[in-house]
């Protein structure tokens, strides 16, 4: 045994080293063959990584190979003094070059393939957000529909415009089609198309507004007893934009049926810097809290709060009304005459002086009604954090819950179509949306707009867009979705409401004791009660109303009194009927 070990040990080393020796060049070339680009099969399973890139790994492994063949060969003309450990090291050392560029290539393929999952993963969200779209946007465009020109919701469309009106609000305009617009207003116009249609898609996943196609309901004439007028109501007054003249629609329906009315304690306004709260409604006396614990209707201007609002008018439908923002914060401006605040009221166009350094006022100035001098709609429905104004996100989250809570948003630019809206969602007659509207600025307090002043009120009012051009699409949508008769509604409405002007109105004179507005004076031909509702304003409603509350109350009250004198009196009589005989009249 031990024999054997002696002579097969060296034996089998010699033979062991000689199949090394006669195996080092195949085996290199084998290596070399296995690694070739050439080598490499043309189909491959999909790595995430596109051909340009495979193509340049593989030039990669084949230069590398190629220089490792050249320093083998290079290294192997000389004659080692061991062949053997030597070429058994360049063996070793060719493997582990090969084995660590192989795992280099892999982690950087690995690599890519996790880079591209997560630009799908971001692009996959980026569908499911709008937070994104605005991100970046530095500048307002023009997005609007219609000519915004008119004031207090006065604007005539005519027949054949509406017809073409949907398609209308579809459209993009681009720098191609008004030389007004620079390339950032373009960019940002895309955005903000994205944007209304995200928030659209969103409401449409989430349910939003998916009440309002029931709350819609058939009637069209006021006559249809499957349908029962809606007479709770919340109206959200926005600052210029037609919301008196609506107001005034409001009052007068409740007016009419003895409906009762949240009011201010005094003035016509709750409140225009702070939330609503019921603390500052008029309360109703007890004799009335007893049979009407609610009440009806809340239309005077006071800031979106919808907590407190929902305990005021439980159940109510929820209405405002929106307007361009470039039309209505040149009539803000004008109206409550902020200028003067500014200093700048003998400038020739203050408001334009106001839009050049519109940060520098807005910072460093006290004046008039000043919350409403930037994104003041947006103000008026409760976002009423300035520090958020830039805030794209909230401020599109807050759009998109507006949309989830107000029943319907009326356009000052298509007022008479908003209306046509509104009387099928609250079931209401023709008669009951008539109007007059209930002032027109005065040529003294307006200030023309250049389209340079237009792209700089975009800017400024950024916020106010997005919420226009919203609910403007949402307008039209429903519009649509009305049905075939809306255009022949349209027409009676109109026919209706000229009528009405006609016959109440003296369309040569104008009440101008408010030098900021010009009104309509009654017809003296007609000065029955019609006329007078019809063109009694917010403000004379308001206070018709609390007198009104105030004299229901007290008739209440009389009535109340009247019937526990009766009641008393039939005690009385019954005690006196029940009342035992005396011992007396028992021996008689």
């Amino acid at each position: 045994m031990a024999l054997m070990k002696k002579v097969l040990l060296p034996l089998c080393v010699l033979i062991l080293t000689l199949m090394i020796c006669v195996y080092i060049p195949s085996s290199t070339t084998s290596i070399i063959t296995v690694y070739s680009p050439k080598a490499m099969p043309r189909s491959r399973p999909f790595t995430g990584e596109t051909s340009s890139q495979q193509t340049n790994n593989s030039d990669a492994q084949g230069a590398l190979i190629r220089n490792l063949d050249s320093t083998y060969s290079s290294k192997n003309t000389t004659q080692p003094k061991e062949p053997t450990r030597v070429l058994t090291d360049q063996i070793l050392a060719n493997k582990r070059n090969v084995e660590m560029v192989t795992k280099q290539i892999e982690a950087s393929r690995t690599e890519r393939q996790n880079e591209n999952t997560r630009n799908e993963r971001m692009e996959t969200e980026s569908d499911m957000t709008f937070y994104h779209l605005l991100s970046n946007v530095s500048t307002a465009s023009q997005y609007y529909y219609g000519s915004g020109n008119e004031d207090e919701g006065t604007n005539k469309q005519s027949a054949d415009k509406l017809t073409n009106g949907i398609a209308r609000q579809q459209e993009v305009h681009t720098k191609e089609e008004s030389d007004s617009y620079d390339q950032d207003e373009v960019e940002f116009l895309r955005n903000i198309n994205a944007i209304s249609a995200k928030i659209s898609s969103i409401s449409v996943t989430h349910g939003i507004n998916k009440e309002t196609n029931n709350i819609l309901s058939t009637r069209n004439d006021g006559s249809n007893e499957n349908c029962k007028p809606i007479t709770k109501i919340v109206f959200l007054k926005t600052h210029k934009t037609g919301s008196t003249t609506m107001a005034s629609i409001f009052e007068r329906f409740g007016y009419r049926r003895n409906l009762m009315f949240a009011l201010p304690r005094s003035s016509h306004i709750f409140a225009t810097n702070s939330f609503f709260s019921r603390k500052g409604v008029l309360p109703l006396p007890q004799v009335l809290a007893r049979s009407h614990p609610h009440f009806d209707i809340l239309d005077n201007h006071a800031v979106y709060y919808r907590p407190e609002m929902e305990k005021t008018v439980p159940n109510a439908t929820y209405i405002t009304i929106l307007r361009d923002p470039v039309t209505q914060l040149e009539s803000a401006f004008g109206y409550f005459e902020m200028a003067k605040g500014m200093g700048i009221s003998k400038h020739p166009n203050p408001f334009e002086m106001f839009m050049q350094k519109p940060h520098f006022y807005y910072d460093t100035t006290k004046y008039t009604m000043k919350t409403r001098s930037r994104n003041g709609q947006l103000y008026d429905l409760g976002f009423i954090n300035t520090k958020l104004f830039n805030n794209t996100s909230a401020i599109l989250k807050k759009i998109v819950s507006l949309d989830e809570e107000f029943h319907l948003v009326l356009i000052t630019e298509y007022f008479d179509e908003s209306l046509i809206l509104m009387k099928k969602q609250l079931c209401w007659s023709f008669d009951d949306i008539i109007y007059i509207s209930n002032g027109i600025r005065s040529k003294s307090h307006r200030y023309t707009i250049s389209d340079k002043i237009k792209s700089k009120i975009r800017q400024w009012n950024a916020g106010d867009v997005l919420l226009y051009n919203h609910f403007n699409r949402t307008l039209w949508q429903k519009i649509k979705d009305y049905g075939p008769t809306f255009q022949a509604d349209l027409d009676k409405f109109r026919r209706l409401e000229k009528e009405a002007l006609n016959r109440c109105v003296d369309t040569n004179k104008f009440d101008r004791h408010d030098k900021r507005e010009d009104k309509f004076i009654l017809n003296p031909k007609h000065s029955g009660n019609y006329c007078q509702d019809l063109l009694r304003a917010d403000v004379p409603y308001t206070a018709l109303l609390r007198r009104k509350m105030r004299e229901i109350s007290i008739s209440a009250t009389a009535v109340d009194r009247n019937s526990r004198s009766q009641n008393q009196e039939k005690n009385r009589k019954k005690r006196r009927t029940r009342r035992p005989m005396s011992s007396k009249m028992m021996k008689g």
